[in-house]
């Protein structure tokens, strides 16, 4: 008798939504983890359980074969109408219920693949990123500072959830940090707090495009 996988979804509370960390030591590498609280712990998705269902279309081929020689050999040389019935009935039932199986699991795997679509969209989208450098420029004295400037997105977004990481690649002084503030879709406004003259800041923009 098969053993059959009853499979779950893995469920978390806050879907589509992912922790982007950056990698010690590794410029530009991130690491992507989902977020939010696992509500429903998914079916293991490995060999144990697709080797299961393997298994079983095997015995099915198998126990159509066996059916259909005894199917063969009673119409050959079997005239007792009974055990001729029997055999027939069991063929059909057995792929009648393959049929059945079959249409089951073609509608699963069309929803499946809506669904696996879907989150490689989301993983695409995710991780699209733009690359700007733009140079700042600051006229005020210490601790004064208006360094601030709008800097435009090469490629809009759908919304504001978008990661802004900031790289310093040339400076005159002391630049300080570097603040992101007023983020719109198509672009958002950062400065430097410290008394540098100037500074070239690289923006890495990752995300912004799932809804």
């Amino acid at each position: 008798m098969r053993n059959r996988t009853l499979w779950r979804d893995h469920v978390i509370s806050q879907p589509g939504l992912f922790t982007i960390l950056e990698k010690a030591g590794l410029a530009n590498v991130y690491s992507v983890s989902p977020y939010g609280e696992v509500m429903q712990q998914g079916t293991m998705q490995d060999a144990n359980h697709f080797n299961n269902i393997e298994e079983s279309l095997d015995a099915h081929e198998m126990a159509i074969d066996i059916l259909m020689c005894g199917l063969r050999w009673l119409q050959e040389g079997e005239t007792e109408e009974t055990r001729l019935d029997d055999v027939r009935l069991a063929t059909e039932l057995l792929l009648n219920g393959m049929r059945l199986n079959h249409w089951e699991n073609e509608d699963r795997l069309d929803f499946h693949d809506a669904q696996i679509a879907s989150l490689d969209r989301q993983t695409t989208e995710l991780y699209k990123y733009d690359v700007i450098n733009k140079s700042f420029t600051n006229t005020s004295k210490y601790p004064f500072n208006n360094s601030k400037a709008s800097v435009a997105l090469a490629n809009a977004r759908e919304n504001t959830n978008y990661i802004v990481v900031p790289e310093i690649t040339a400076f005159n002084g002391n630049v300080g940090e570097v603040v992101i503030t007023e983020k719109l879709v198509n672009g958002f406004k950062a400065e430097y707090t410290g008394s540098a003259k100037s500074a070239t800041i690289k923006f890495t923009v990752i995300g912004g495009y799932n809804k």
